[in-house]
């Protein structure tokens, strides 16, 4: 019996990377270009945006629009983005007042 797994210590995780940084930052998303987020995790390997607010985002390069960017609709998670700081985001939306949205950067 010695040689079958021992199913309260045997594991099929192989390897676990623990991350050196999580950083939660806060943005309110207005009618103009909006940095996500204002300061770039230096070394960020991951990020995740969270429309917290009633409306609709859009998300982009500098140049996002609300008819440009990709929608991020009132409560919802974006795709897990696997971008590193090099890469810019701006949150834009129509009207007043600002969106809150919530980010999530991983390094």
């Amino acid at each position: 019996m010695s040689d079958l797994p021992n199913k309260k210590t045997d594991s099929f995780v192989t390897q676990i990377q623990a991350t050196s940084s999580l950083v939660i930052s806060t943005a309110s998303v207005t009618n103009t270009a909006t940095l996500l987020p204002a300061t770039a995790l230096a070394g960020r390997t991951y990020i995740r945006i969270y429309n917290n607010s009633g409306f609709t985002i859009y998300y982009g390069p500098s140049t996002v629009t609300t008819g440009t960017g990709f929608p991020l609709l009132a409560g919802q998670l974006s795709p897990e983005l696997y971008f590193s700081d090099a890469i810019v985001l701006y949150g834009i939306k129509t009207g007043a007042p600002g969106a809150d949205v919530r980010i999530m950067e991983v390094k």
